[in-house]
């Protein structure tokens, strides 16, 4: 019984440190080369948020919901032109320098 009690809460800890890297931030959707000027990053969605420390940050996305240059319910062309974006809420976490977007809820206009 005691091994059994000490594998639940190695598993309950190790699942606990696993998500803790994932939050949601309230980002712009970008194109990773015309907006966010991401170097050596080609016509890709990209997202651009404020920092802890208050700077722009952006990262290249990533994961299931990127789809060819677009991302989960919007599409490439609707953000590769300098300046233009599309609000959302970004849930995920950052993976080699790439945000690995889990959730993508744009907000509506």
């Amino acid at each position: 019984m005691k091994y059994i009690t000490t594998f639940a809460l190695a598993f309950v800890f190790t699942a606990f440190v696993a998500l803790a890297d994932h939050h949601a931030v309230q980002a712009k959707i970008v194109c990773g080369k015309c907006t966010a000027k991401i170097k050596g990053a080609g016509c890709s969605a990209a997202i651009s948020y404020k920092g802890k420390d208050g700077k722009e940050v952006s990262y290249l996305l990533s994961g299931k919901l990127v789809k060819g240059k677009g991302c989960e319910g919007i599409s490439h062309g609707t953000i590769c032109k300098p300046g233009s974006s599309v609000a959302a809420t970004v849930t995920g976490k950052v993976v080699d320098g790439k945000f690995n977007a889990e959730k993508i809820v744009a907000k509506k206009k």
